[in-house]
């Protein structure tokens, strides 16, 4: 019966294409494909089509099942995270994530973050920094506080760092200042940047630059 259904499936993937404009979501396809029988599930995917780009497609998935990832950007140390973070853990695990880095945004999340690199140590790494959200809050002693936690075995990166003009929780002043403290760090430690945008590309890039 399933061989009989490949065309009208190539059909269906067809008109997700054109539907889409040329852009396929093959994770939800992805999805789709997990629901079946993992005999039916290979046929599909292994089938050849006569339409080139239905190959094209099936072939990203196929390689897509078996990619590994690594999360750079996990805000976990949220409370909302408190209760079942174990099972997230698992379960990114088991869709493919290697790695997940946590985000540093204060100097309360920077401590939490490291502490949960020391819990899940072959799983988790994190950052060291301060969200521009937070510039406002950043003096010299939690600037000096946050340097001494570099030492740390799973800090791998410095940030979240850079400029928000869209939300301005703190002043351009403060974020510009704070940036540039990052920048000179990063600089002087050789550790890599976790950047932060929005609508600042001037400034930004001004920074980077000098």
């Amino acid at each position: 019966i399933l061989k009989r259904l490949i065309p009208s499936i190539g059909i269906y993937l067809l008109k997700i294409l054109k539907k889409n404009r040329g852009c396929f979501n093959i994770n939800g396809f992805k999805m789709y494909l997990d629901f079946l029988d993992p005999i039916d599930r290979n046929i599909i995917l292994n089938q050849t089509y006569e339409n080139e780009e239905i190959n094209i497609l099936t072939k990203l998935i196929r390689n897509y099942s078996t990619k590994k990832f690594i999360d750079i950007g996990a805000n976990l140390t949220h409370e909302s995270f408190s209760s079942d973070l174990t099972t997230i853990l698992e379960d990114a695990r088991k869709e493919g994530v290697i790695h997940v880095i946590l985000t540093g945004t204060d100097l309360q999340t920077n401590l939490n973050a490291i502490k949960l690199t020391k819990k899940y140590s072959s799983f988790l790494s994190s950052t060291v920094g301060f969200h521009p959200h937070n510039a406002n809050n950043v003096d010299d002693a939690a600037f000096e506080s946050a340097i001494e936690l570099l030492n740390q075995d799973n800090v791998v990166a410095i940030g979240e760092t850079g400029l928000d003009y869209n939300r301005n929780f703190s002043s351009k002043k403060a974020q510009l200042k704070v940036f540039e403290q990052h920048l000179e760090l990063a600089t002087c430690v050789n550790l890599p940047l976790f950047l932060h945008q929005r609508e600042a590309h001037s400034d930004f890039l001004t920074l980077l630059r000098k």
